[in-house]
């Protein structure tokens, strides 16, 4: 997870992200595919001239992928954060999703 002040996770989480650049600090999703056909889809948690390492959802651990089986690699063109995500919750949840995204920084 990227390191946010609690500022910058506030701002992040009330804006709406429809489209971001090279400079902003959310989380980009890759999809990568490979020569034998498996398809992953998450962030990246480490890369080196070898291998990959991506965060995958309903994964405990980074899955690592060698550079060499890499077919194709694609940079999502949209933030993680689906747009409306705030529109369906009331203050006491958006707060409740604040107090629990502070939470999961400070596990790390």
């Amino acid at each position: 997870m990227a390191a946010f002040d609690d500022d910058d996770l506030a701002d992040t989480l009330l804006k709406q992200y429809s489209q971001y650049n090279e400079q902003d600090k959310l989380e980009v999703v890759h999809t990568l595919a490979t020569e034998d056909g498996r398809v992953y889809s998450g962030v990246v948690a480490a890369e080196n001239k070898r291998v990959l390492k991506l965060g995958v959802a309903n994964e405990t651990e980074p899955v690592t992928i060698a550079k060499s089986e890499i077919e194709s690699r694609k940079v999502a063109s949209v933030s993680m954060m689906p747009d409306g995500l705030l529109d369906t919750l009331n203050d006491n949840e958006v707060l409740d999703l604040l107090s629990y995204l502070k939470s999961m920084r400070q596990l790390e």
